[in-house]
């Protein structure tokens, strides 16, 4: 379970005055319907990492009647077209995967930059889903009012860490986040 997930979404959302979909919404189908026409994607899920055979690795959605495939492997990624600025994959593992002889890091993350996407923000660990929650919603705080994608999560990333009213000094820790 993915407590704090729906909240991102929801507050990312607000933020930026964009779609979210929640829960029984938050289908691989819905999500392939809605890149082509988006210019800024952040998924909070969870994802696998198949460190043996990365092809695997996925992005998981909800699981429906309708849509019982609901995972988004990362050879599917690879062949799509997006046509994004930037996404977001609030989701753990999303930047590690296995070294490729003479291809590089083997990764969901490389795998989305490889479909089009401008900017790709992944993760390099496990990542706690109320870390995550809080430094999202400072970074889309600072990316609307102007920043670069790069000062904006700097910045989130140094909130995070000194103001004891979003984090504690348990929580403070790079694993966490």
């Amino acid at each position: 379970a993915l407590p704090f997930s729906d909240e991102e979404a929801k507050e990312v959302s607000e933020l930026m005055a964009g779609q979210s979909w929640l829960n029984l919404e938050a289908t691989k189908k819905n999500f392939l319907r809605a890149i082509p026409q988006a210019n800024m994607i952040h998924m909070a899920t969870h994802s696998i990492l198949d460190v043996q055979q990365p092809s695997q690795s996925a992005l998981v959605f909800t699981k429906t009647r309708d849509s019982l495939d609901n995972l988004l492997r990362l050879s599917e990624v690879y062949h799509l077209e997006i046509d994004a600025e930037m996404l977001v994959l609030s989701a753990c593992n999303t930047g590690y995967g296995p070294i490729v002889r003479g291809e590089g890091l083997n990764s969901l993350a490389r795998a989305f930059h490889s479909a089009g996407v401008s900017s790709v923000m992944a993760t390099l660990w496990g990542i706690s889903d109320e870390s995550s929650k809080k430094i999202m919603k400072l970074f889309y705080q600072f990316v609307k009012a102007g920043m670069t994608k790069d000062v904006a999560l700097q910045k989130a990333q140094l909130e995070f860490l000194q103001n004891d009213r979003i984090s504690s000094p348990s929580f403070r820790l790079p694993v966490y986040w």
